[in-house]
């Protein structure tokens, strides 16, 4: 039997915000990066299971949740990136691997782009860097739709709406209180800049971190899966592919630590 779930809570500041971080386990630093509208708690049901192997962390982005901004402005993955970095100086660690997911897993992506030097293992899991697409405008166009749904009937009817597009995904489920709390800020302050920003692959290529692209068995065809396929042929990585769709990791704790360990040892990771 895995441990409970209690983790251990601290507030980490960089960059004129207090992060809401928590952690527990021992071991290699693993961190989860959630994706956008969400808080880290999406993560929660996995912490105890990977905490048997890992020092686990997670923690709320910048502007959601319990790491809210006084003054709220336009996020950039780059900076989204230095507060990764600030968690692991805060913790004591010298490393970390990192998984992020959705818009997470650009925030990934660019760590190891600028941030090489604090990479263990990278896997970034369906990131959506739809500039990488044949379609790339398709999904600007989308955006600007998703962002006008989002001005003219809020937060809730913007969430439906993005939604529309996600594959393998039930879209009668009921959407987290979390999600709808967080939307206001995703559609304001992130989802535009995500859409339309990819890290520097020919980078992130040349550090030769260790990392995977990893798509969802069900997302098929889905824009965020195929971004995947580009990016393992652009970088030179492996591209694995789980069972589940988008949301795999807070739906399917257990398979999720299954799959993430199993990836992260056949990218040489040991002793777990």
């Amino acid at each position: 039997m895995p441990p409970a779930f209690n983790p251990i809570y601290q507030t980490v500041e960089t960059e004129g915000v207090k992060l809401h971080v928590w952690h527990q386990g021992s071991g290699p630093l693993l961190i989860l990066i959630a994706p956008g509208a969400n808080s880290g708690t999406c993560f929660d049901p996995a912490m105890p299971e990977l905490s048997e192997h890992f020092t686990t962390v997670t923690y709320d982005r910048r502007g959601y949740s319990n790491s809210s901004l006084e003054s709220p402005m336009m996020l950039n993955p780059a900076q989204s990136a230095r507060d990764v970095v600030a968690i692991i100086k805060a913790l004591g660690f010298q490393k970390a691997s990192v998984f992020g997911t959705s818009a997470g897993g650009i925030i990934a992506l660019q760590l190891g782009v600028s941030y090489p030097e604090y990479i263990e293992h990278l896997i970034a899991h369906e990131a959506p860097t739809t500039a990488l697409l044949p379609d790339t405008t398709t999904w600007l166009d989308f955006c600007a739709a998703t962002y006008a749904k989002f001005k003219t009937h809020g937060g809730e009817a913007a969430i439906r709406f993005f939604g529309s597009k996600m594959v393998g995904m039930d879209p009668t489920t009921v959407i987290a209180e979390t999600t709808l709390d967080n939307a206001p800020f995703f559609f304001e302050y992130e989802y535009t800049i995500f859409t339309i920003y990819t890290p520097n692959m020919a980078k992130l290529r040349d550090n030769a971190v260790s990392m995977a692209v990893i798509a969802g068995e069900e997302s098929k065809e889905a824009y965020y899966a195929r971004t995947t396929l580009v990016q393992a042929e652009m970088l030179g990585c492996p591209r694995f592919v789980w069972p589940g769709a988008h949301t795999f990791y807070k739906l399917f704790p257990s398979e999720f630590v299954v799959a993430l360990l199993d990836t992260m040892r056949q990218l040489g990771a040991k002793d777990i």
